[in-house]
């Protein structure tokens, strides 16, 4: 029966959207993404375009203006960009989580690695795409066909020759994943054709090697297969090579290192991933500092923080409070002192990162056969 009011029943109206959990809740941020199941994620647009070349071009294009159907007072975005995702809250809450300074989730089903691989490779999210693939190799032995359908769909084939080698040692007809639904006749032949013929050769090369393109992405991956823990998970995705966003004159606050290096770094990141940063911050702000960068025809000043870290630890410290690959700690003097900054300043993603690489110099005997050791308080006891 039709309402001879033309409006819909209270059962059929839109659903009203729901606030996402900390920290994507902070109505300071500047722009809401509402996802597919209605979400407001509310995230700072610098941190997007940091980690996404997609949401930079996005913010650089004139944005439309909102026609103001409610007051502030009645709906809190209406003074905020709203831009809709295709994927649902969870899923961008992983990203989002891989993108701010924090401690990264991990991710152990393939039913959570797709969705966000997915994604990474949509926004061109080079630093998700890093933990998310080596999150799906993972995954081989709990779902090979599905691996392997979604490193062809992302163009990850080193990722396509790990699963294509593990597929031969089962039954191909037993094998089955509705990932198969969305990659080409050609990538599913190829598969069928390499069980066929390799599934007896203990001595096989697999031929999707030279068959498909070149492995995407330049990031140098740890090349054996990890544990899935916490420690071995963030020692898989250290890069070897990141960008250097440290010189953006835009910055608010400057930290100078002990060798009188000048970082250009961004407050409400620092006050993010730090409480000790924010404090000093927010002791800083009132103080007027010797330098000076020109805004226009004004001089704008800010807050300069000396640390005494020195620059490569500092320059460590920082990738891993901003969403950009991460280094690669090689020494263990270089791992020690990230992690004395990572406690002193209370920052998991620092303290997280330290502990994988020292977690791997564990395994791979650079301590020596003592057994054990307690470095900086975290204790860390060599496997028999």
């Amino acid at each position: 029966m039709s309402n001879s009011t033309g409006t819909l029943p209270p059962s059929s109206s839109p659903q009203d959207p729901r606030l996402a959990d900390e920290p994507f809740n902070d109505t300071a941020a500047d722009v809401i993404l509402r996802t597919s199941d209605q979400v407001n994620f509310y995230v700072c647009r610098y941190i997007l375009s940091l980690a996404s070349p997609f949401f930079k071009d996005m913010f650089s294009l004139p944005q439309p203006a909102r026609a103001a159907e409610k007051s502030i007072e009645e709906d809190p975005t209406a003074s905020h960009a709203v831009i809709d995702v295709s994927e649902d809250s969870r899923t961008l809450d992983f990203v989002l989580r891989f993108c701010y300074p924090m401690r990264k989730p991990i991710m152990t089903e393939l039913k959570d690695v797709a969705p966000v691989l997915l994604s990474a490779c949509k926004y061109d999210m080079d630093a998700v795409l890093d933990v998310a693939k080596i999150a799906l190799e993972q995954c081989i032995e709990q779902d090979t066909p599905g691996v392997f359908a979604l490193a062809c769909r992302c163009e990850l084939y080193d990722v396509c020759s790990k699963a294509a080698e593990e597929f031969v040692q089962r039954p191909f007809l037993s094998l089955e994943s509705k990932e198969l639904d969305h990659i080409t006749a050609l990538q599913y032949h190829l598969l069928l054709e390499y069980h066929q013929r390799y599934a007896k050769d203990d001595s096989r090369s697999c031929p999707l090697k030279h068959g498909l393109k070149a492995v995407r992405g330049t990031a140098t991956f740890i090349p054996r297969i990890v544990h899935y823990t916490t420690f071995r998970f963030f020692a898989s995705i250290l890069s070897s090579e990141a960008g250097t966003p440290f010189d953006d004159k835009n910055a608010d606050v400057v930290l100078r290192s002990s060798d009188q290096a000048a970082f250009h770094v961004h407050s409400f990141i620092l006050s993010l991933a730090s409480p000790i940063f924010k404090e000093m911050i927010l002791d800083h702000q009132q103080v007027l500092m010797s330098e000076t960068r020109p805004v226009g025809d004004e001089a704008k000043l800010s807050p300069i923080i000396n640390v005494s870290e020195d620059s490569d630890t500092l320059n460590v410290f920082l990738r891993c409070c901003y969403p950009v690959r991460l280094p690669r700690l090689t020494q263990l003097s270089e791992a020690r002192v990230v992690l004395a900054a990572g406690l002193k300043y209370d920052v998991d993603a620092v303290k997280a990162l330290a502990e994988a690489a020292l977690m791997e110099f564990v395994d791979n005997d650079i301590l020596g056969q003592g057994g054990s050791c307690t470095i900086l308080g975290s204790r860390f006891i060599r496997r028999s």
